[in-house]
């Protein structure tokens, strides 16, 4: 009995302490939508964006917003740059207070509750997302706008990060399978 329960015991910190998946180079769609009067008149804008590398959206009007990953926010797993500076970004927060909206889609690991944030750039202490919601393999988070140009008018931008759920390693799946097994064959020499 104590040896299955070091196996078992063995298997939950590895399945605890279990890797994360890499996503270089791995695929997710993008939304960004604004908020408010003149977010309303622009309509979403996004698309697919492998991770690792950097897109570009635009918007039917002319405007456009940069995607760079991964940004290397300090304590998160994953993490992106969204630059605004040619996207006209001061100009949803003019009719009144507005906020974007980034959807993120089809990652291709499960994102861990609880951990998405956004940052400014210079300032990865100060989270100034106003919600985020973490569902499996998808995520939206939204931040305001008015907040962000006021920091960098020229050259307003984002950081978003979250984390990953932890990844079950091989040894932890044969030590599960071994603890259950244990007392199939533990059964076996009593009888």
């Amino acid at each position: 009995m104590k040896k299955r329960h070091t196996a078992v015991m063995a298997a939950v910190l590895l399945l605890v302490g279990g890797a994360q998946a890499d996503l270089i180079d791995t695929t997710m769609d993008l939304t960004l939508e604004q908020s408010g009067m003149a977010g309303e008149l622009a309509g979403p804008t996004g698309g697919e964006h492998m991770y690792g590398y950097t897109s570009t959206f635009w918007l039917l009007s002319g405007p456009t917003w940069d995607v760079v990953s991964p940004a290397g926010v300090s304590g998160y797993d994953n993490s992106m740059v969204l630059n605004f500076t040619n996207f006209q970004y001061a100009s949803y927060a003019v009719l009144g207070p507005s906020t974007s909206t980034l959807d993120i889609e089809d990652i291709a690991e499960d994102v861990e509750a609880g951990s998405a944030a956004v940052f400014l750039p210079g300032d990865p202490n100060t989270d100034i997302k106003q919600f985020a919601v973490e569902s499996g393999k998808s995520l939206s988070i939204g931040w305001d706008v008015q907040t962000v140009v006021n920091h960098n008018p020229v050259n307003p931008s984002v950081m978003v990060a979250w984390n990953s759920m932890p990844v079950p390693g091989p040894g932890a799946l044969v030590l599960l399978g071994v603890a259950g097994v244990m007392p199939l064959v533990g059964g076996r020499r009593r009888a």
